[in-house]
């Protein structure tokens, strides 16, 4: 009787043993997909954003292994990467006047020399009143 449990206690064990082998060798598989997924997609992405002006070229590598290896350094360059402008974008946003006097003339136009903005010369403020009035306006 005694050898019989035995039997069975090893058997348990050979059976849980084979469960954990059987975990252990799916995690490893997905764990080769995912870095075989990273390894696809990687170069491209290095590409764009090196071709986006978002890192220098000389920084293509340093920033390939850290984003390959580290989810950490990934949402630190995620959070980077939307904080950055390049020069054309901030081109884009809007540009300062070339010189003081055609802001100020714009400024001048639009107030009347009073100071106080005249909504009715401004193209919003037309676009404004035509659409809360109508063609009556």
């Amino acid at each position: 009787m005694k050898s019989n449990l035995l039997a069975q206690k090893v058997l348990c064990l050979a059976r849980i043993t084979g469960e954990l082998l059987k975990r252990a060798q799916v995690g490893r598989e997905k764990q080769a997909a995912a870095k075989q997924a990273i390894d696809t997609a990687l170069p491209a992405a290095l590409n764009a954003v090196v071709s986006n002006e978002r890192i220098f070229e000389h920084q293509r590598d340093e920033v390939g292994t850290k984003l390959a290896s580290d989810h950490a350094a990934c949402l630190e360059f995620i959070r980077d990467l939307a904080a950055h402008r390049n020069a054309a974008e901030t081109g884009q946003i809007g540009t300062p006047a070339i010189d003081g006097q055609t802001k100020k003339a714009h400024a001048t136009a639009l107030t009347g020399g009073s100071g106080m903005v005249d909504f009715d010369k401004m193209e919003s403020g037309q676009k404004f009143t035509e659409m809360l009035m109508g063609d009556r306006a």
